[in-house]
């Protein structure tokens, strides 16, 4: 019973102190609802505009507030981000990925222009919208270099080929296949994709892109955008040419998908640690188990780096 006092003194403090932090006044965030990205492109020099934009970074001030997510909600899908901002303020926001498909490696994707606002107007407790907008850093004007695109377009320009581990090939899709993707602007022009079968007595592919040279090697970003629907799950990687012979660097595992999806690929630490490499040529490759089939389609592939 000697403790009893003690006890009650704690539990006043507690109380007190519990309470104190709700009194007095309190600062209200201000509320952006950022609706998805939109991005454009111009066809003939940057590819398709597909994307796979899954946040915001916000910055006021050029100072990090935080990356927000654009979630499904009732009303939509959107990234709402309460911001203990008030008055006038610039801002810069900042497309985000996923790298390699997975939610823990999110970046700001350095190939897309963030997007800056002078003097935004903060109101605490009231919410306002914002319609962002991007696109690639042009090549003319930056040191962003397009190493690599293939739409599928024009059979004459399929750049990947079949490897001696495996018979079957890519080959352009046509314009009757319903799984072939589309471009929304204009589905007449762009209506081809790359597709591979396996099945039968053929139950596992790999097919590689021509040999890569002067790849940046020191730590630059070296992203592969790769739009995907398939029935299977298939692996994306690289073969490295050293004096050793040829390395297979394995790098993603990409799920199936029965609808199309883009994902971006890293390629920069696998090219920075193989610094003996002559060239590199990157893969795709699948299989099925024996009595299975599997389609397999592929379209705006672009591999983009910094000098």
């Amino acid at each position: 019973m000697k403790f009893l006092p003690l006890i009650l003194i704690l539990f006043v403090f507690c109380s007190l102190t519990s309470c104190n932090k709700f009194k007095g006044d309190q600062e209200i965030p201000s509320y952006i609802r950022f609706e998805p990205w939109s991005l454009t492109t111009d066809y003939e020099t940057e590819g398709a505009a597909t994307e796979a934009i899954t946040d915001a970074w916000l910055y006021v001030d050029g100072n990090f507030v935080g990356c927000y997510e654009f979630l499904d909600h009732e009303d939509g899908k959107y990234a709402l981000a309460p911001v203990l901002h008030e008055g006038t303020h610039d801002i810069t926001l900042a497309p985000g990925i996923k790298m390699n498909g997975i939610s823990s490696t999110r970046i700001h994707y350095p190939f897309y222009h963030p997007l800056n606002i002078e003097s935004y107007s903060f109101k605490p407790g009231v919410i306002d919208t914002i319609f962002p907008y991007t696109r690639y850093y042009h090549p003319d004007s930056s040191s962003v270099k397009f190493k690599m695109m293939e739409d599928f377009e024009d059979i004459n320009n399929i750049r990947l080929f079949k490897t001696s581990q495996s018979d079957t090939t890519v080959v352009q899709t046509s314009t009757s296949d319903p799984n072939t993707w589309l471009d929304p602007v204009s589905p007449e022009k762009y209506c081809h994709s790359g597709h591979v079968w396996i099945g039968d007595t053929l139950n596992y592919f790999c097919v590689a892109s021509d040999a890569l040279y002067d790849l940046p090697n020191m730590g630059n970003y070296i992203i592969l955008e790769l739009d995907y629907k398939c029935e299977a799950e298939f692996e994306v990687g690289l073969f490295a040419k050293t004096k050793n012979g040829i390395e297979d660097i394995e790098l993603v595992m990409v799920r199936k998908s029965d609808d199309w999806k883009k994902i971006y690929i890293n390629f920069s630490p696998s090219v920075t640690e193989t610094t003996t490499a002559d060239y590199f040529k990157f893969y795709l490759r699948g299989s099925v188990k024996e009595n299975e089939e599997a389609n397999y389609y592929f379209d705006n592939i672009k591999l983009i780096y910094r000098d």
